[in-house]
């Protein structure tokens, strides 16, 4: 599209970045976001929300974590009830519910209110 001066926005990026986490291409999913700085976009926490779901779903959740802590640490979002459920969830799926809930206790600390999805996280995984 940028080679054909279509134009686009951060939307159009999220978009992108969210096909190439459904086709197994992480790696090119955080070409993309290389590209929304390079192009000028501030990703937005659906962005950074769909990268953590993408390293999640490839089983990378070491990565996951490390991403997740980087952008807390250097304050490039501020997570959402969204962004902790993604974590949470993807945790209790690879197994590491200890990290989860302790990253639910980081939630209710962060004045995030749980929701159902949170819960239901934790009791699906005590199915597994």
């Amino acid at each position: 599209m940028c080679t054909l001066s279509i134009p686009v926005d951060i939307f159009t990026f999220n978009i992108a970045i969210n096909c190439c986490c459904h086709s197994n291409r992480v790696d090119y999913a955080f070409s993309l976001l290389a590209s929304t700085f390079k192009r000028g976009f501030l990703p937005t926490v659906v962005t950074y929300n769909t990268l953590i779901r993408g390293l999640l779903s490839q089983h990378k959740s070491a990565e996951a974590r490390l991403f997740f802590a980087n952008l807390i640490k250097f304050r490039e979002i501020q997570p959402d009830v969204i962004t902790f459920n993604t974590m949470i969830d993807g945790l209790c799926k690879t197994g590491h519910t200890d990290m989860a809930l302790s990253l639910f206790r980081f939630m209710e600390k962060s004045d995030c209110e749980p929701n159902t999805v949170t819960y239901n996280a934790f009791v699906n995984s005590s199915l597994y």
